[in-house]
C-alpha cells in the first residue's frame, strides 16, 4: 500500500514504513508557504478516495509526475500561498461519508466534488481539519474543542485530548492528525507520546473499534503532515 510522506520526514520513521511497502512517495519542496509546512503531504494534496485527489494547481505537473498512472489527479482551484489560511484550501479530513472542512478556505473544486457526491459537509472553524483529526475512517482524536463538538453533534464517536503532545518544529506544538496516519486496521503514529495517560486514552479508544496503534519509531510523536496512502 504506497505511501505519500514529508521529504522531511526522520529516517527511522521512513525505514519502518518501507517495511509495510516499498513505494514511498515524497511530497514536493513549495517554497511559496512557510517552513516547515511547506513540505507537509496534507497542505499539497487531498485524496477524495483512494485513487483520486486534488491537487494546487502549481503542484500539478510534480503530482502527475510522481504518482502512479492509475491516480486520477485533479487540478483544484485555488493556489497555495504564505501562512494560514492561505496554505489550508487542501487540508481536508474525511470520516466516512462525512467531510469536515472550513466553507471559507476549502477549494471550491473539492467542496463542490463532495457536494455532488453527496457527502455530509461539516463546516469548523478550524482550516486545519486534516492536520487536527486522527481518525481510522469511523471515530477520530482531536485536540481542537470547536472540531470535537462538530464532530460529536454529527454522531461521529470522537475523543478530545489537550493540546502538546505533538512536536512541530518552529511551533508550540503540532497536532495529532498530521503526526499519525491510518491503513487498513491499524493508526502509525511518527513517535511516542510522551505523556503514558494520554497514549492510554488514544489505544484503549481506537482498540474499541478494532483497531490497532502502532508507533513507528521511539523518537518523540511529529507532525509530518500526515501519512498519506492510496491504493
Amino acid at each position: 500500500m504506497p505511501f505519500i510522506i514529508d521529504r522531511n520526514m526522520r529516517q527511522s520513521c521512513i525505514d519502518y514504513l518501507r517495511k509495510i511497502d516499498s513505494e514511498i512517495y515524497f511530497s514536493q519542496n513549495y517554497d511559496k508557504i512557510y517552513f516547515p509546512v511547506n513540505t507537509h503531504p496534507d497542505i499539497q494534496i487531498h485524496f477524495v478516495d483512494f485513487r483520486t485527489a486534488f491537487v494546487p494547481p502549481e503542484l500539478f505537473d510534480y503530482y502527475k509526475n510522481t504518482l502512479p498512472s492509475f491516480i486520477d489527479l485533479k487540478e483544484g482551484a485555488r493556489s497555495l500561498c504564505g501562512t494560514y489560511p492561505g496554505d489550508v484550501a487542501y487540508n481536508v479530513a474525511r470520516i466516512g461519508k462525512c467531510v469536515i472542512l472550513n466553507k471559507k478556505t476549502v477549494d471550491e473544486n473539492i467542496l463542490n466534488y463532495y457536494t455532488e457526491k453527496g457527502f455530509t459537509i461539516i463546516n469548523v472553524k478550524q482550516g486545519y481539519t486534516k492536520c487536527n483529526i486522527c481518525t481510522d475512517g469511523k471515530v477520530a482524536v482531536t485536540e481542537d474543542e470547536g472540531i470535537y463538538s462538530a464532530l460529536i453533534e454529527n454522531g461521529i464517536k470522537t475523543l478530545k485530548i489537550p493540546a502538546g503532545s505533538v512536536r512541530l518544529k518552529g511551533f508550540d506544538y503540532g497536532f495529532i492528525g498530521g503526526a499519525s496516519g491510518s491503513f487498513k486496521d491499524k493508526i502509525l503514529l511518527c513517535g511516542e507520546i510522551k505523556d503514558k495517560e494520554i497514549f492510554n486514552q488514544i489505544k484503549n479508544f481506537f482498540k474499541t473499534n478494532n483497531t490497532e496503534i502502532i508507533v513507528i519509531d521511539k523518537e518523540e510523536l511529529t507532525d509530518y503532515g500526515s501519512i498519506l496512502y492510496f491504493e
